[in-house]
């Protein structure tokens, strides 16, 4: 499946505005998520980012996710820098990030990126 604004990439929005989940949807049939947490306190104009895809390697369809749901992020809310985190051993969803222009900020255990409005 490919995504689109209209139909294929839906928001869901929870009580509040934030946290914010995304579906990624192909067939019709909900195949994996794209999800925002906000910030608190100062770092109210943030937000982390975490995906998951049921194993459908290769199509592209999380890189097109991804930057869907970061473009909506940043024209239809405050937040001004979104980061991720993704485990040093996980090369596609650190793939996904740098195809989707976060940069690699900090590397510990865990292998962390972030990107910021232009």
């Amino acid at each position: 499946g490919r995504f689109s604004r209209g139909g294929s990439f839906i928001p869901e929005e929870r009580a509040c505005f934030l946290p914010l989940d995304f579906a990624v949807l192909a067939d019709g049939k909900s195949v994996g998520g794209v999800e925002f947490v906000p910030g608190m306190d100062v770092e109210r104009f943030g937000a982390e980012i975490g995906f998951w895809l049921k194993p459908l390697p290769g199509r592209g369809m999380m890189t097109a996710a991804v930057r869907q749901a970061v473009e909506w992020m940043f024209a239809n809310t405050p937040v001004i820098r979104i980061f991720a985190a993704a485990y040093a051993t996980n090369s596609a969803s650190q793939r996904v990030l740098v195809k989707t222009g976060f940069r690699p900020v900090s590397y510990t255990h865990l292998r962390a990126h972030e990107t910021s409005a232009h």
